[in-house]
């Protein structure tokens, strides 16, 4: 323990040392001091963010100085990926029309069967199908809204 302590007294010793013949040169010699307090020093700190499929055209032409075409290979890659998504939302959309179109006319089918039951007399079972085509549909509705609600949810 006392050798710790004799070696951080050393050091204070040092350390006072140097600040004590600092101080005595500028004394000394005040042009350094004014010289030093005439110098101007500046520290700046440079934070680049970019967000986007794309890097900042500054990073475009690092890349391109490292590897001459890879930026517009970049660029490529990023529109072919932009022509991809595109084409599956307008695909996904494409299929939900299909299915709402399907739905419609094979609502319009039950509809049309319960009518015919109905003008034969079988009263009952068109009221059942009817009844039965109703709450189907409306489940359907409530689930695909449910269903929306809950992916708009996930996506944020």
């Amino acid at each position: 323990m006392s050798e710790q302590k004799e070696s951080e007294n050393a050091d204070l010793t040092c350390e006072e040392q140097k600040t004590n013949e600092l101080v005595s040169r500028v004394i000394e010699n005040p042009e350094v001091l004014n010289r030093v307090l005439d110098t101007p020093q500046g520290q700046a700190i440079v934070c680049r963010h970019f967000q986007g499929p794309v890097p900042s055209p500054s990073m475009l032409k690092e890349y391109e100085q490292l590897m001459p075409g890879l930026a517009n290979r970049l660029v490529e890659l990023t529109e072919k990926e932009q022509a991809h998504r595109h084409k599956t939302v307008s695909d996904s959309i494409d299929v939900a029309k299909s299915g709402q179109r399907k739905a419609f006319w094979i609502a319009i089918a039950i509809i049309f069967a319960a009518v015919l039951f109905g003008v034969r007399g079988q009263t009952g079972l068109a009221g059942t199908i009817i009844t039965v085509d109703l709450v189907a549909l409306v489940s359907a509705f409530i689930a695909g809204k449910h269903y929306s609600k809950k992916q708009d949810m996930d996506q944020e």
